[in-house]
Order: C-alpha cells, then structure tokens, then sequence
C-alpha cells in the first residue's frame, strides 16, 4: 500500500479538534489519500493505513466516500473540519467540501444513535461489572464510571440533531466545557443516563421533520470522485497547454526555449521582459516545493522524510499538487522529528525515494522550483538524487522566497514563521509541527502578498541561486610573481605566464598553486571575495573571476601564453 501518493487532506481530529482535550489526551490525525492507478487495481489493496503515535488513519479515497455516504461519523468530521484544524488541503479536497452539505443524509440519525446506544450499553455493563466486584478500569477507578465514553455519547447526540435541523456538522463544539465538565466527573452516570434518553427522542423528533435527502445523489457523487481522481493522476505535461502561447520549446515548457521555464545558454534564467523565468511566477508554470528531512547525511543513503509541491500557473495555484512520505530506510533522529512529527515507526514501509522519483521528476517538468531557502531543498534534494543514481537539477532553477523577502523587508534572515507574520499569512498550523504541503502552501500564501509589494520584480530577479562555481582541481605547480608578471611551473617543468591586471589598490598575494587578487580591506586573502583567482589546471590558466569560471582572456592574461 502507497497512501502517500497525493494526500488530500489532512486534519487533527478526536478531544482536540472538539475543543475538549485534556492534557493526557493524544494527538489524533485523519487524512485521505488517492492512491495510484496501479494500487486501485491491486488484488492486494488495502485502503486504511494506520501509523504513528496516538489515533492516525489515512483512508483511501474511494474507501473514505464509502463510509462517508453510509455518514460514519468519524469520516463525517474529517470534512467538516474547522479551518484551523486542517494541516494540509489539496486542491481536489476542495471540490468535496464545496459538495458536503449535499453529503448529508438521514441516515446521520440511525449512525448516530448507534454509536450513542452501543456505548450506553457499554457504561450499563460495566456499572453492573463493577459492583459485582471487577477491577475497575483508571476513568472508573477515578470516577466511577467511564466519563470519556459518557461525554462522547452526549456529544453524538447533540452533533446529529444539530446535522438533522441545520444541515451543518459542528465538530468544534460551541459545548465543550460542558463536555470537558463531563469529562472530569462532574456529571453522574444517573444524570448521563436520563440526557441520553431526552436527547435521543430529540433526535428522532428532528429526523420527523428534517431537510436532509435519504440518501447522496449516487450519479453525482461517481462524477465528483472520478473528477477529484482525475485531478491527482493527470499527466503533469498536460499543464503546459495553459500556459499561452506557443507549444514545447516555444512558450510552454521547452527545454530549449526561451518561454516559460526556459534557460538560458549558461544554465542561468532569461532576462527578457516577458519571457523565461525570471517572470515565470507571474505569467507561466512554477513548482512551490517544501521538503523534510531525517537529520543526517549519508553518502548513498536518501534524507527525504516528506516532500510536496504545488503547482501555480500565472500565480496561482491550480490544485494539482505532488506529496509523498518517504521511508529513508535509516535513522531519523530526535531533533528533525521534533520539527516535522515524523518518526522512523510512522515512515516504515512508506515508498522510498528512488520509487517516487520518477513521478516526481515528471511533476516537476521543465518548471522553475520556487522554496523557502532554496538551497536547502536544493541540497536536500540533490543529496536524495545522487543517492538514486541521477544527477542534481540545475540550482538556478530554483528561485528563494527568503532571499526575495530579505530584499523586499530589509531584514538579514527571514524564516518561515517571520514571513507569514510580515505578510499576514496564516502560520499558526505550524504550531503543531510542520509538513511539507502545509509550508508550501504557506509559502504561496506569502508570495501573492510579496508579488504586490514595490520592488517584487527587481527582488525577484535577485532571488534565484546562484550556479556553484566549478571545482577546479590544482595541480602541484610552482608560483612565481615579477612585478606584474606570474609564472607558473607546471610538473613537467614548461612555464604559463600571465599578466596580472589589476586596480592599483588591489594586491597580489601568491598562494602555493595560485595568485590571489587581493581587494582592498579584505581580510582573508586565504578565501577572497574577489576580483579573481588565476590558478593552473589541467595545463591550462584560468582566471577565476567571482561568481563565473572564464577561458583566459587577453585583456586578463598576456597573449604569449606557453
């Protein structure tokens, strides 16, 4: 099972999405997830993946609408989450949140009343248990009587008349203290006993007069599933056509091209006016990307714990986003899981990285990739794809909001957290740890606010990192410095000799296989900021000047070079 293949939603769920936790209550979490084609059609599929600490479900999608239809309450509530609950939503989920009111029926009330009965029943039991001498169980011990399931009991009752005379499900409920007061023994089980039954002829008093349709509108709910499957297994490239323009390696996605995502011929982004990436954000297709990571890094091992991406076109996101948990098959360390909440227990048995690469690579396309410091991610991500056997993508693909932020705020280094209060994004979801969709829809959030800002274009062009110089390996030479004149003996004793051009007030420091030019007040010769290096490798001279590697030029080295 691959439940990680596009998540749909995920929400906190259980006391502390109802308001009423306690400071021992877990941390529950539900989500859904469309599974690939390929798992769909498995003789082996199976559609609830449970992991992690607490209460965790990860329903597949067409399990979840199942349940959902036959209004499980517990899959009800997943729905009807309060916003401030929800970690992550794609843009799929929200076509089944537009339509939930249409996704209530009267069967609420025989689902509601079960799990109400059933418990009741329970409570009734283990009361008769108890004074025939059972050991009690920590809540009866403490209270007398299993509070939680009492407070539970009461709470599906008042949910399903509310669903019956509003039509809306309250999952944050306006009675919480009252629940809580429940909770901590405040009410006897005698007093529990007689609401249940008041509020069980309530409910059916309600069914007698309800709104709600007896059951969902089965042609409509095949539609809208098969739309939402149809949006997370869409072929990437097919996002290209609504670009504008021309198709593949014209104003599309050409890798050739000079139209969105394009590059130019030193690996660096086109400055037209309208067109390449630099304006790829504003008028083409980009990639949002967030990733996490284990904490350590291995030569051929992969760190990726979590990745997702999002894709936006013309600045906005479309829906289609890429998410995946990701087994690294090693240690995820203690640090890194109090960031993210990810544990080495909750990702054993997820897909590994070099099973998803592929379709990840295929998501992003040609795209430019847009993170919160990028080179992180680039990093991150380069270390993942080297660990598979493939090559790292190109870094001036990548365009960094926080160095856009630190041009358009004046600020040295802004983390996520400081972006969304500068921008007035909504933050408060990372509170409860981050996730990788979750930033990157934060990150969003926090561009179509820095896209309005004065100087958004000047600092976007300053905002892609930079092409690491080429490593350039010297050889045992033997530096010589004549006034303006260097020579360099190579090994095999022949002479390279260049003229050092130079500012006045620059120096020349020679090193062991170079001559550093030297600016003024630059402190560390050993590390120059610049102009350049001139160094000797592979029998030829090169100057480097900072930022680029250059063939020798003859303003910079004297013609007669041996």
């Amino acid at each position: 099972m691959q439940p990680e293949n596009h998540l749909l939603v995920s929400v906190l769920a259980g006391s502390r999405a109802y308001g009423t936790s306690v400071d021992t209550s877990d941390t529950d979490i539900r989500g859904v997830y469309a599974a690939r084609l390929r798992h769909m059609l498995s003789p082996f599929r199976k559609d609830t993946h449970r992991s992690g600490e607490g209460d965790t479900f990860f329903y597949e999608l067409s399990r979840y609408i199942s349940l959902l239809c036959k209004q499980n309450p517990n899959l009800v509530e997943i729905l009807w989450a309060h916003p401030d609950d929800v970690q992550a939503m794609s843009g799929a989920w929200r076509l089944l949140v537009d339509a939930r009111h249409d996704l209530l029926t009267t069967e609420v009330s025989s689902r509601y009343r079960g799990f109400a009965f059933r418990s009741m029943e329970t409570l009734n039991r283990r009361r008769r248990e108890l004074l025939e001498g059972a050991e009690p169980r920590p809540l009866e011990k403490a209270y007398g009587y299993d509070t939680k399931a009492a407070a539970h009991v009461i709470r599906l009752l008042r949910t399903c008349r509310e669903i019956l005379d509003e039509g809306v499900v309250h999952v944050r409920r306006p009675d919480a203290a009252e629940l809580r007061a429940i909770r901590e023994g405040a009410v006897s089980l005698d007093d529990i006993i007689q609401t249940h039954r008041d509020l069980d002829t309530a409910v059916l008093e309600s069914l007698s007069r309800t709104q709600l349709p007896r059951e969902v509108d089965h042609e409509r709910v095949e539609a809208l599933v098969e739309q939402m499957y149809d949006m997370c297994w869409r072929v990437p490239h097919l996002a290209a056509g609504v670009l504008g323009g021309g198709g593949q390696g014209e104003a599309g996605l050409g890798a050739g091209g000079q139209g969105a995502g394009g590059q130019g011929a030193e690996g660096r982004p086109t400055s037209g006016e309208d067109a390449g990436l630099m304006d790829a954000y504003n008028s083409g297709r980009a990639v949002v990307m967030d990733l996490e990571a284990r904490g350590e890094f291995t030569p051929g091992v992969c760190s990726i714990v979590e990745i997702g991406m999002m894709e936006v076109i013309d600045g906005k996101p479309t829906g289609r986003n890429f998410h995946s948990f990701c087994d690294p098959q090693a240690r995820v360390t203690r640090a890194t899981t109090e960031i993210h909440g990810l544990t080495g227990k909750f990702l054993r048995g997820m897909s590994t990285f070099g099973s998803i690469v592929q379709d990840l690579l295929a998501f992003i396309g040609d795209s430019p990739l847009i993170a919160h410091d990028a080179a992180s991610d680039w990093s991150i991500l380069a270390h993942d794809l080297s660990a598979v056997g493939l090559p790292p993508l190109s870094r001036a693909r990548f365009l960094c909001t926080q160095k856009m932020a630190q041009e358009l705020y004046g600020q040295r280094r802004i983390g996520l957290d400081n972006l969304c209060a500068l921008t007035g994004a909504d933050g408060s979801v990372r509170r409860r740890g981050h996730t990788a969709l979750g930033d990157t829809g934060l990150v969003v959030a926090c561009l179509n606010v820095m896209k309005d800002r004065p100087g958004f274009a000047e600092a976007l062009s300053r905002s892609w990192l930079k092409v690491q110089r080429p490593n350039v390996e010297p050889v045992p030479v033997r530096v010589q410095m004549n006034g303006n004149t260097a020579s360099f003996t190579d090994t095999d004793g022949s002479v390279h000799v260049a003229d050092v051009i130079k500012p006045d007030d620059y120096r020349v420091v020679v090193r062991k296989n170079a001559v550093l030019v030297v600016p003024p007040g630059e402190t560390s010769p050993s590390n120059p900021d610049g102009p350049a290096i001139i160094t000797l490798s592979s029998g030829r001279l090169l100057r480097i000047d900072r930022g680029r590697s250059e063939e020798p030029a003859p303003e910079q080295l004297s013609p007669g070079l041996s």
